[in-house]
């Protein structure tokens, strides 16, 4: 339904996914990258600066189970914990991939060094969206939602800290569980998707 609503992910598109720690955003990376080396065959390159390729492949596990068709999809995972642009564009160089995930833009460093990371997050941003248009391929990039409470998250102040992540993202998408506050240990998550920016279409909630 996610794919459906947005017509895709354009090739040359910056996407954001954002919530709050544990708020499933790794879940659905990963889900959407399965979906796309899987269901359309294309070859997907994830950068992992938080989780080991272990870790990664731990979580496939529990999505798919003991599908040994998993191991032989184009999925290519670093977990190498210090990315800057610069690497990723030469990864993609490599790789050659159709989609790029990067988890998350918190840990990846700046090209050029800044005294305040707001600066540092602006230059990443900015060279990211770069790197999705000269390669023509969409980058989705994950980041975590700071404040407290659990207000349902919405632009622009969710993202106030973040640099220049809402003007550069093509499409913003918050996920949010209004039953986090009150019980965060749960089996089962019920998540809303909040599409609040969206260049080519309509905004929505899933």
């Amino acid at each position: 339904n996610l794919y459906d609503k947005l017509n895709g992910f354009h090739p040359g598109g910056l996407y954001c996914i954002a919530s709050r720690p544990g708020g499933c955003k790794t879940s659905l990376m990963l889900n959407i990258a399965l979906d796309y080396a899987k269901k359309f065959n294309k070859k997907v390159l994830i950068f992992s600066l938080e989780m080991s390729k272990r870790e990664i492949g731990y979580r496939i596990y529990h999505i798919y189970g003991e599908d040994q068709n998993i191991m032989k999809l184009p999925i290519y995972i670093d977990d190498d914990s210090l990315v800057t642009p610069n690497k990723v564009k030469e990864k993609i160089d490599v790789v050659k991939p159709d989609i790029v995930f990067i988890d998350s833009l918190e840990l990846l460093e700046a090209d050029t060094r800044s005294s305040a990371r707001v600066f540092e997050i602006t230059e990443i941003c900015y060279s990211l969206k770069r790197i999705a248009k000269s390669a023509n391929i969409p980058v989705v990039i994950l980041s975590q939602l700071g404040g407290r409470g659990n207000d349902r998250p919405k632009l622009p102040d969710a993202l106030r800290h973040k640099g220049s992540i809402e003007q550069d993202c093509d499409v913003i998408m918050f996920l949010y569980d209004s039953d986090y506050a009150s019980s965060p240990h749960r089996d089962f998550f019920d998540i809303e998707i909040i599409v609040a920016k969206n260049r080519w279409g309509e905004t929505f909630t899933l």
